[in-house]
């Protein structure tokens, strides 16, 4: 989006507690037609040094690192002699000069999708090999990377090949869940979303021995970095054909659908990342996001993350419609009880994009309950702890037949299990039910921590009598998703023990997607 200045992107990535980033041709043009007025001749080298150098300041003000500079194509394989092989070799000199001026040392080159070159891995390892040789008497380096749409090199095993054959020093991989998840197991010109013309369990099977083959190749300090990327289920697929400029289905799929990882996306990306961790690679995990749809696919926000992380999905792994893509409209739902007794209305609605706040109600009119509240997020990220979400906000919760109010805080969510590719949530810290009544709750959570000290969705919560000095009445602990139980701190005994599990649930009604709300 255009409204998606660079400055706001690189304040945005700081935010969320990145430490470096990807810069790409494409935002040294865009910030270049910002700062003159118009976008430059991507051939102007001298101009894109001068942008290059005023992204590098925009970076350092936010203390991140520029990582590498991105995407470089059709570099490899034209016929010796060719304007396009001469061509070729011009701008990766040009491309160099500009990593000069932003200060990186990484060039990402993918595996071409040009027609007209050559098929021999040997050539294509030959070219990459002159590049780097050049590249080396400035310190740098290249990260190669397969694109599943690529001419003649489209899974991580062709890449690597051709990078064991290059045998140099300053050559390694980009790995990349979406290129690999992408060509390998899944197609977005398919009914299914996933490659045909085998059966599931043989999908399965060749998709694990391709996983096992990598864990066990390919040496982890020749991958230089690895990128963390979805994809949506394409719902209708895309047409089995080149598009008019030449775009094929996977890079049309690979440009505009691909949203941030496990948001909407259907890829086995943690198989992958489990993939290149037990190589004993340990260097630089990159989110890369796509995602030409922008607001209409805003997911639901914290007060969903229950259903979510228990694993709530339309069962097709695919893109679903948003609780609320646009601000002004509403999710209406309804959940009725077993027994049909009462029914209980959600209301919710998104009221701020930037930052993305959400507004709720709920209410039970039989029983005289609501309640009422909204959330914002703050989200950053690390490779050893994860997803970090602190929720912002509150909600009200009122009991009318008791003439009664709480106010309830919302704890810090996790997502972790990144390093061994087996994610699971969490919740993390001290969040606080005020009751009118004169009784505090203060509920902590606890859980695993990032060496597996702890218990796993641990809780704890003690419900204190404000207006008697603050003196405990009841323990709550266990497990927020398992077993609880409940202590009177009057008498140390045990009044209630019982299982989350066997709790019954009611399931959320809501129209049909073409009757709701548009």
């Amino acid at each position: 989006m255009e409204s998606h200045t660079l400055p706001l992107k690189l304040k945005a990535i700081a935010d969320a507690g990145f430490d470096a980033v990807e810069l790409s041709m494409p935002d040294i043009l865009s910030y270049g037609k910002m700062l003159n007025g118009k976008e430059p001749d991507p051939k102007d080298y001298d101009a894109l040094i001068e942008i290059g150098k005023a992204i590098r300041e925009q970076a350092r003000l936010h203390n991140l690192k520029i990582l590498m500079l991105q995407p470089f194509a059709n570099f490899e394989g034209w016929p010796r002699g060719s304007t396009e092989r001469r061509d070729a070799f011009e701008r990766a000199r040009g491309w160099m000069r500009i990593m000069e001026a932003v200060g990186t040392d990484m060039l990402q080159i993918g595996s071409s999708d040009a027609t007209g070159i050559s098929s021999s891995f040997d050539e294509l390892a030959a070219d990459l090999a002159e590049l780097a040789d050049i590249m080396a008497t400035k310190k740098m380096r290249i990260a190669y990377e397969n694109w599943c749409w690529a001419t003649h090199a489209s899974t991580w095993k062709d890449v690597w090949q051709i990078v064991a054959k290059a045998d140099r020093p300053n050559i390694g991989l980009c790995l990349d869940t979406f290129q690999s998840a992408g060509g390998e197991w899944a197609d977005p010109t398919t009914e299914s979303g996933l490659v045909e013309g085998l059966s599931k369990d043989e999908l399965e099977a060749r998709w694990k021995r391709s996983l096992d083959e990598l864990a066990s190749t390919v040496p982890s300090d020749k991958i230089f970095l690895l990128q963390i990327s979805d994809a949506y289920k394409m719902e209708p697929p895309l047409e089995a054909k080149e598009k008019e400029e030449g775009l094929r289905p996977r890079g049309q799929w690979s440009n505009d659908y691909r949203p941030l990882p496990f948001v909407g996306g259907y890829l086995p990306i943690g198989d992958f990342l489990s993939a290149v961790l037990k190589t004993g690679f340990r260097s630089w995990l990159s989110i890369e996001v796509f995602d030409s749809k922008g607001p209409e696919n805003l997911k639901r926000q914290a007060h969903t993350a229950a259903p979510s992380a228990s694993g709530d999905s339309d069962g097709g792994g695919g893109a679903r419609k948003p609780l609320n893509a646009f601000l002004g409209e509403l999710f209406l739902g309804t959940f009725r009880a077993d027994n049909g007794g009462s029914e209980t209305q959600l209301i919710a609605e998104q009221v701020s994009h930037h930052p993305p706040v959400t507004a709720c109600f709920m209410y039970n009119k039989k029983h005289g309950i609501s309640s009422s509240g909204y959330v914002a997020q703050e989200t950053s990220f690390s490779p050893t702890s994860g997803v970090h979400v602190k929720q912002i906000g509150h909600s009200i919760i009122r009991d009318e037949e008791h003439r009664e109010s709480h106010l309830m805080t919302l704890p810090t969510m996790l997502v972790k299990g990144l390093l061994t590719g087996s994610l699971y949530p969490e919740l993390e810290g001290a969040c606080y039910i005020c009751s009118s009544s004169g009784y505090l709750a203060t509920i902590e959570f606890d859980g695993n921590s990032s060496l597996g000290i702890g218990t796993k969705n641990g809780v704890s919560a003690r419900i204190t009598n404000v207006g008697d000095g603050g003196k405990a009445v009841f323990e709550i602990s266990g497990q927020w998703n398992a077993r609880l139980k409940i202590t009177d701190c009057r008498t140390e005994g045990v009044i209630e023990e019982f299982d989350v599990d066997d709790m019954p649930l009611s399931e959320l009604n809501v129209k049909a997607i073409e009757e709701q709300n548009p």
